[in-house]
């Protein structure tokens, strides 16, 4: 256990929550579970190391734990948007799409300004094939945070699995106006030249990419 870690007060259940919290931003994903169990055992009634044993299984690949563990959060605290949040994560990754939107619309409803819950639904929506939905919670995302990369990025993806290519070069071009060092915006801005047949500046996008990259 690091020294940071020692040092925290771990006579309570919020004692233990916050040693979890550290073992967590350490990596030491066992721990935080430990830590956080522990707490579970002192109040089995605290909603919030539920959701944070939550998380910690996440971290540690472990899905069908995550989900029991915040489906107990939401039991006991069913207002926390965060809990709803987690959870939808763990639905996409196991292809459970349905119950994934479910939850995360669960968790706009309660905080109808968290731009990750309206980021991770857009991203549920691409997986499933639904090009109006998934547009209108990517564009929602980025009317409450635009700076958001990643929103304007997955918007051009969506755009270009649909074969609007020219929406999708627009979303990727605002990707790299804010993050101009990723190459993946670059990647598919290239890939939608090359779609459209306008090879020139396909070759231009692909030599600026190799050259961020030798720069980096």
């Amino acid at each position: 256990m690091s020294q940071k870690s020692s040092e925290i007060d771990v006579d309570s259940v919020e004692g233990y929550i916050s040693l979890g919290i550290a073992c967590h931003a350490q990596g030491q994903f066992e721990e935080a579970v430990a830590a956080y169990r522990t707490a579970i055992s002192i109040n089995s009634e605290n909603a919030n190391a539920y959701l944070n044993l939550g998380i910690a299984y996440i971290a540690q690949g472990q899905p069908l734990e995550a989900i029991n563990a915040l489906q107990k959060a939401i039991e006991i605290e069913p207002d926390n948007a965060s809990s709803y949040l987690n959870l939808g994560t763990v639905f996409v990754s196991r292809g459970q799409l349905d119950k994934a939107i479910t939850t995360f619309h669960r968790a706009i409803e309660i905080a109808p300004n968290n731009a990750n819950a309206h980021y991770n639904l857009g991203i549920a929506y691409i997986d499933q094939g639904c090009l109006t939905e998934a547009v209108t919670a990517l564009q929602k995302t980025i009317e409450i945070d635009p700076k958001n990369a990643n929103a304007h990025l997955n918007l051009g993806v969506a755009y270009a699995n649909h074969g609007m290519l020219e929406d999708a070069i627009i979303a990727y071009k605002r990707a790299i106006l804010i993050n101009p060092g990723n190459s993946s915006e670059s990647y598919n801005f290239e890939t939608a030249y090359r779609a459209q047949g306008r090879l020139e500046e396909a070759i231009a996008t692909y030599r600026n990419r190799k050259s961020t990259k030798a720069t980096v």
